[in-house]
């Protein structure tokens, strides 16, 4: 069994061969409802007390497959399922994560410089122009 995972902006931006595809399911992912600051922790009460505010973003992705009619004069798509969830990391998951995103950005990016420095091509700058953030560090999400 094979899978292929693509991200773009519209389905338009996927080659119409591998979009329309038998067995292929696109997803759309949208809001769900506006992102909203929830209560976790003790909530008794009008006001929370000991609780922590943790910003949720709920989502909604909708899986969707094309259709086609045997003599192939009609085709279309068809809902096959959904999926609530919440895009925000809770934070001690995202603690446990954090490392190993940076590793691993530093990772690609040091094989990217030995691939460019074996090209023999210039065209990326020296590692001590490196601006914070343009390798997933603190303030990216």
């Amino acid at each position: 069994m094979a899978c292929l995972i693509m991200t773009a902006p519209t389905p338009t931006a996927i080659v119409k061969r591998i979009r329309e595809l038998p067995q292929a399911v696109t997803v759309k992912v949208m809001r769900a409802r506006s992102d909203y600051l929830r209560a976790v922790g003790n909530v008794a009460g009008p006001r929370p007390v000991d609780a922590e505010l943790v910003w949720r973003k709920p989502r909604l992705a909708k899986h969707y497959q094309m259709w086609r009619s045997p003599d192939m004069a009609r085709s279309g798509v068809r809902e096959i399922s959904r999926d609530q969830f919440d895009a925000m990391l809770p934070d001690h998951f995202y603690r446990w994560y954090e490392p190993i995103r940076k590793r691993y950005s530093k990772s690609v990016l040091a094989s990217m410089r030995k691939a460019l420095e074996e090209s023999g091509d210039e065209g990326m700058p020296p590692e001590e122009a490196h601006r914070p953030g343009e390798t997933g560090e603190a303030g990216e999400a």
